[in-house]
């Protein structure tokens, strides 16, 4: 394994861990969503909704690989072709 394969490892493992907060979440936040929304309040409904979507999208991201981090940690060399001469 080589610095990139840890690394990309890593970000997995950390998205693990956002997953996992994220669905210990999920039943307090539906339960307080559903009761904000029958209250009504949509500003609760948007805040208990935000407490539980924002790390499973982390999660998600990060364990789909992190394209965006792992290309800002190792850049690929983009290489130039030759001109070809006659």
């Amino acid at each position: 394994m080589n610095a990139r394969d840890l690394f990309l490892l890593a970000v997995r493992i950390v998205g693990l861990v956002f997953l996992y907060h994220g669905l210990a979440a999920l039943p307090t936040t539906l339960f307080g969503a559903f009761a904000s929304l029958f209250g009504r309040s949509f500003l609760g409904f948007l805040g208990m909704s935000f407490m539980a979507l924002w790390p499973l999208l982390l999660a998600f991201w990060l364990i789909r690989g992190a394209p965006f981090l792992m290309r800002l940690a190792y850049p690929e060399e983009t290489r130039i072709p030759p001109i070809p001469t006659s």
